[in-house]
């Protein structure tokens, strides 16, 4: 058995059962509380200062592709230098309001809260702010009374979805339910579920084990995310008992469902190697005991556990821009290894080089227009003997042996400076290696900011280049806003700054078998990486430097870590007659950087 210490690193959601656990704290704390204030510090956040029942709270909303949630937090975050329209609506609709509900829409991953708020007429005005926390479709809408759209965090066009756009000024739209789910606070939902997956009667062993229970809890209830039903199977048949499955299951479900519905909540914070890495609203058996710990409340267990993933994942992404700065270097240091270990072994052959001219020289007579290569009698050697000396039937005898002059003194003169640049390779190559096995060794994001500046002081690797240093001019776009970058690996990357160029960029320039990124979600550029047919080559550095480019050419360029989809060109269509660049993407994957 392993060590928890050895144990992987758990992925602990805010799925709908968290979500749930949320709004019972928060109706408690912020019912008929008043928003002070509304932050927006980055695209994918909100703030709200709700001052309630004599004391202060920060209630934070995200829309983060990764880390999407709604909790209390204890710091103030700091507001963006030009608020985006989202906050600036906000801020019009919010502040001065009074929070009257916080509900959870069914048992799904969307919280909705209603404030109102008095109008310029003296009017009460009921606006809803809708949080979406869905992954990569995560999104903050706020509604207007009479069911529109005010704005939104993320504008969805219908290019980007035909079925559900969110866009100011158009019905707002729940997103689509699961069908024929069934909901775990109805009555009978455990007997329910027994008799539709056939359980009631079931004694098999494979019916008895966790993997299969947890597939059908995930299948047939509604809002099941894969951590809580596995949670569930987990408690269902953690060890073998005399008592029938559904007897167990019913337990299980009892000690989740039952004590949700009682809101007798255990809020829980879970440890990993370096530190909290989530929260849960009860003690979890796919964690060691030793890793779990009591919270006073599930918001501060919340705000803890991914306050540490998010300086993880910044970590992690500075780490592997590092250990591929420093790769990329490295491999650089081999190929000029290579080659001046080449030079030397061309620098041994000086003294043959000149012996071949003189020996040409002597015998010109010997050489007819033409010849490919002479044989001579060799008097350099210690031995009488014969040699034969290649020659470029382009050239005249006499012009054969000012060649192999040429080559003698080109062997000779760049032996020295090939030994020095060796010398000075083989150097860096060690500090590299050093670099490298600090930066492996590196704990946080300043220790690897430190290993990166020493490097690049030193001359091990390249500053970072902005966009617009890197930027070469192409002269044929024909008029079209539309730069060039080239990535230190020779790669070709496009970028389209208008929606004109885009089209342009899209269906003209770009190859089918070429990458073709977008911000997810957003508007942005179009973004096309040269592949030349082979977009399986391209190497994962390019891809996100592409992206880090993508999301400078968006409006998520402040955000701390955006969404960026990419696919082949040959998997992106513009509809017809939609606006310049519309277009619609199929087999897309999702990369995420930091601008």
């Amino acid at each position: 058995m392993k060590e928890p210490n050895q144990l992987p690193e758990l992925r602990v959601p805010f799925d709908s059962l968290t979500l749930r656990a949320v709004i019972h704290e928060l109706r408690a704390l912020l019912i008929e509380g008043q928003v002070q204030e509304v932050r927006q510090p980055d695209h994918e956040e909100l703030h709200l200062l709700v001052r309630s029942k004599g004391r202060s709270h920060m209630l934070l909303f995200s829309a983060h592709p990764r880390f999407a949630r709604v909790h209390l937090v204890s710091h103030r975050a700091a507001n963006c230098p030009v608020p985006p329209a989202f906050c600036t609506a906000a801020r019009k609709h919010l502040e001065g309001g009074v929070i009257r509900d916080i509900r959870q829409h069914g048992f799904d991953r969307i919280l909705e809260l209603t404030v109102t708020k008095k109008s310029e007429a003296g009017e009460s005005v009921e606006t809803a702010l809708v949080a979406e926390l869905m992954g990569k479709h995560s999104n903050l809408i706020l509604v207007s009374p009479t069911g529109n759209i005010i704005d939104a965090a993320k504008r969805i066009t219908h290019q980007i979805n035909r079925l559900r756009e969110i866009l100011p000024g158009v019905k707002y739209r729940m997103p689509p339910e699961q069908e024929g789910r069934i909901d775990p606070f109805q009555p009978e939902a455990i007997d329910r579920f027994l008799a539709e997956t056939g359980r009631l009667e079931t004694n098999t062993p494979e019916a008895d084990t966790a993997d299969p229970l947890r597939k059908d809890l995930q299948s047939t209830i509604a809002g099941m995310s894969p951590y809580l039903a596995a949670e569930i199977a987990s408690r269902t048949c953690v060890e073998a008992s005399a008592r029938p499955m559904p007897v167990r299951l019913r337990n299980a479900w009892e000690e989740i469902f039952g004590a949700t519905q009682r809101s007798a909540y255990i809020p829980t914070q879970i440890l990993g190697r370096t530190g909290p890495i989530g929260a849960y609203p009860f003690p979890t058996m796919q964690a060691p005991s030793a890793r779990q710990q009591a919270a006073s409340s599930l918001s501060s267990a919340l705000d803890v556990g991914f306050s540490h993933q998010i300086e993880q994942a910044e970590f992690d992404s500075r780490a592997g821009d590092l250990k591929h700065a420093l790769a990329r270097a490295e491999q650089q240091m081999e190929r000029q290894r290579h080659s001046l270990n080449r030079t030397l072994q061309e620098s041994a052959r000086a003294l043959e080089h000149k012996h071949a001219g003189e020996l040409l020289l002597a015998n010109l007579w010997r050489i007819a227009p033409g010849n490919t290569a002479v044989t001579v009698e060799d008097y350099f050697a210690s031995d009488p003997s014969e040699r034969t000396i290649t020659l470029d039937a382009k050239l005249s005898p006499h012009q054969n042996a000012e060649a192999y002059f040429r080559r003698f003194q080109k062997a000779r003169d760049s032996e020295k400076i090939a030994r020095s640049r060796l010398e000075e390779t083989e150097k860096r190559l060690v500090e590299l290696e050093v670099a490298r096995r600090k930066g492996e060794a590196a704990s946080d994001v300043a220790k690897l900011e430190a290993i990166r500046a020493d490097a690049i002081a030193r001359g091990l690797v390249r500053e970072a280049r902005e966009p617009d240093e890197a930027a070469e001019a192409r002269p044929d776009f024909h008029g079209h806003k539309i730069r060039r970058f080239t990535t230190s690996e020779g790669y070709e990357i496009f970028v389209g700054e208008t929606a004109t160029a885009n089209d342009y960029l899209t269906t003209r320039l770009t190859a089918p078998n070429d990458l073709w990124l977008h911000v997810r979600g957003v508007t942005s550029a179009h973004v096309v990486i040269r592949t030349g047919g082979k977009p399986e080559a391209v190497p994962r550095s390019v891809l996100e430097e592409a992206a880090r480019i993508c999301a400078r050419h968006s409006i998520q360029k402040h955000s701390s870590l955006v969404a960026v989809d990419y696919t082949l060109k040959k998997h992106v269509r513009k509809p017809r007659k939609a606006p310049p660049g519309s277009v619609q993407i199929q087999f897309e994957k999702t990369l995420e950087v930091t601008p």
